[in-house]
């Protein structure tokens, strides 16, 4: 009703009735059109933000994948080092070792390069390529008379064509030092860009995408796609690549048209942290607004469509204006309609409210009822627990044979460590995990008083704060119940010192809990032993360390120490803790 009283208004202004049909909807139209052009200037903005964003995450991914990549080939060379420096090159049973160990070596790394030996002179001395032959030579590479200068350790070739394969590639080599430091060879890995650039498959981009390796004087080594890399071979580098070099910062962004193919790329760079390296990775703008295009499309044609719809409803607003009141009558019935469903909708969501408050307090009462089950269990199972080390304890005690009644009271000492946990679980409001300091201060002193030899030796406790979920406080309770009663029975010093067992808790770093035991007693007799066969005890500590996704080791020295490391988020503070609570 309210716009036909406007319409009639205008027409008693003296623009007519038809007039003002005609200038509201090119209005419509024009206030449509503004809405969908400010639409697609804010998704441009926010897609290039998202391609930008997407280009951050690649990089981080490629130069990733670079160190691991070099990091896996530098070790490589450095074992071939060591072997071609003690191979006598007079024996052909040690030049034949030497191959196989290299042809092994090599056959670890996905991109399977080509690991070649060079003399002094230049002359090859062996190769893993099948295209390699002896007449081949290295004395006027780069890498070659580079090392010759002397030893610069690890160093990154320019790009060349290979002799053996036509193919563009790059070197990573490292120098051989005879038995008095003199120049004696070099050990080379060329790496095969068609192989390498197949590694990057995995990275998938939504654009078209380049990833490119840069030393740190700019020259190329490596990119993916290929299509363009011939062409970098023997070139100086690109504006693109100096200004990344002469930055001298660790990552960075700009955008540059590319030589190559005359595209304007958004490129993002980063140095890797260990070796002389840059890795850029860069998107084609026209790319990105082609991707944009594409996913606007659906966009457009609705905005067609509704521009269209707005014209075909001008066609029947114009006949409308000639029945106005006709029109008129109908829009107040339609009025009266809409407000009694309004009416009854209201009346529907006033009773499904009700409806959900009382689902809400019998959810709240069903989970109630579900804490107070969890504690009554809890309950009723540390009972049954404590019955059952009551039991083991009267069969040890009737039997008569010394290691059934010692492998009895180390089953009741691991079962009371299991007691105690449910103990904490139903006396604490926290039912889902367990105040770790208090747990394990509490097994302490039950193992304590149990041995009975209080006066000869002493438990030192130190905590800090953690807590964790049953699922790891038992199998953690275990392994220091384990370690400790370990301590009772081996753990006597044999110099007859303080007899001390220092248990020890901290946070060698943030989401980690580490666990220390000390004894003065001697060591294990063999180190190795906690990771292979052993007494049950041993057996134990592994299965247990491995339930709580944990790493065990020995420590070094004359007296016995073992350290658990396994994941703990950090304890929350006390306010926080309450604010949660509530």
């Amino acid at each position: 009703m309210g716009i036909g009283f406007g319409l009639r208004a205008a027409a008693a202004d003296g623009g007519g009735l038809l007039g003002s049909v005609r200038r509201l909807f090119l209005l419509l139209v024009c206030v449509v059109l503004l809405l969908f052009a400010s639409f697609a200037a804010w998704s441009f903005h926010h897609y290039r933000s998202e391609a930008f964003a997407e280009l951050e995450i690649l990089s981080h991914l490629a130069s990733g994948h670079a160190d691991r990549s070099l990091q896996a080939a530098d070790i490589i060379l450095e074992e071939a080092v060591a072997l071609a420096a003690t191979t006598d090159w007079n024996d052909q049973g040690a030049i034949d070792h030497l191959e196989e160990r290299l042809r092994e070596q090599a056959s670890r790394l996905s991109a399977r390069p080509r690991l070649s030996v060079w003399d002094a002179q230049g002359g090859l001395r062996f190769s893993t390529s099948n295209l390699a032959h002896p007449d081949m030579r290295a004395e006027h590479r780069s890498y070659f008379t580079a090392h010759k200068s002397g030893n610069i350790g690890l160093f990154f070739s320019e790009l060349f064509i290979g002799q053996s394969g036509k193919r563009p590639i790059f070197v990573l080599s490292r120098r051989i030092d005879g038995p008095a430091g003199e120049f004696a060879g070099v050990v080379a890995v060329a790496v095969d860009m068609e192989l390498l650039a197949e590694s990057y498959n995995g990275i998938k981009s939504r654009h078209d995408r380049s990833v490119l390796w840069l030393r740190e004087d700019g020259q190329p080594l490596m990119r993916d796609p290929m299509e363009y890399l011939e062409k970098m071979v023997g070139q100086p580098p690109s504006p693109a690549s100096e200004w990344v070099v002469t930055q001298q910062q660790r990552e960075g962004h700009a955008t540059w048209r590319s030589i190559y193919d005359g595209k304007l790329r958004t490129l993002v760079y980063r140095k890797s942290n260990e070796f002389p390296l840059y890795v850029l990775v860069s998107v084609s703008e026209m790319a990105v607004a082609a991707a944009w295009a594409k996913s606007i499309l659906p966009l457009v044609l609705f905005g067609l469509a509704c521009i269209a719809s707005l014209l075909w409803l001008r066609h029947y607003a114009l006949r409308w204006a000639k029945r106005e009141e006709g029109y008129l009558a109908l829009l107040a019935g339609m009025n009266d309609s809409l407000q009694s469903s309004n009416n009854e909708l209201e009346q529907r969501v006033a009773r499904r409210t009700r409806d959900l408050e009382e689902q809400s307090t019998a959810l709240l009462r069903a989970l109630s009822e579900k804490d107070s089950l969890l504690r009554e269990v809890n309950h009723r199972i540390k009972n049954s627990l404590q019955l059952v080390c009551s039991l083991l304890t009267l069969q040890g005690y009737k039997s008569q044979e010394p290691g059934v009644r010692h492998q009895l009271a180390e089953a009741v000492s691991r079962v009371s460590a299991i007691a105690r946990m449910h103990e904490r679980l139903y006396l604490t409001d926290k039912i889902k995990e367990v105040d770790l300091p208090e747990y394990l201060g509490g097994l302490l002193t039950d193992l304590e008083r149990s041995t009975g030899d209080g006066a000869l030796w002493q438990v030192r406790f130190s905590p800090v704060p953690a807590r964790l979920s049953p699922d790891q406080a038992v199998p953690l309770a275990l392994l220091v119940n384990e370690l400790v009663t370990n301590a009772f029975k081996y753990g006597r010093p044999i110099d007859g010192s303080e007899w001390l067992v220092q248990v020890v808790m901290s946070r060698p770093e943030p989401g980690k809990l580490q666990l220390e035991v000390f004894d003065p007693g001697p060591g294990l007799p063999d180190p190795d032993l906690l990771h292979k066969g052993g007494n049950l005890g041993m057996q134990l500590v592994r299965s247990l360390t491995r339930q709580i996704n944990g790493t065990v080791t020995i420590g070094e020295g004359p007296s016995f120490s073992l350290r658990i490391i396994l994941p703990c988020p950090e304890a929350e503070a006390p306010a926080d803790a309450e604010k949660a609570d509530a």
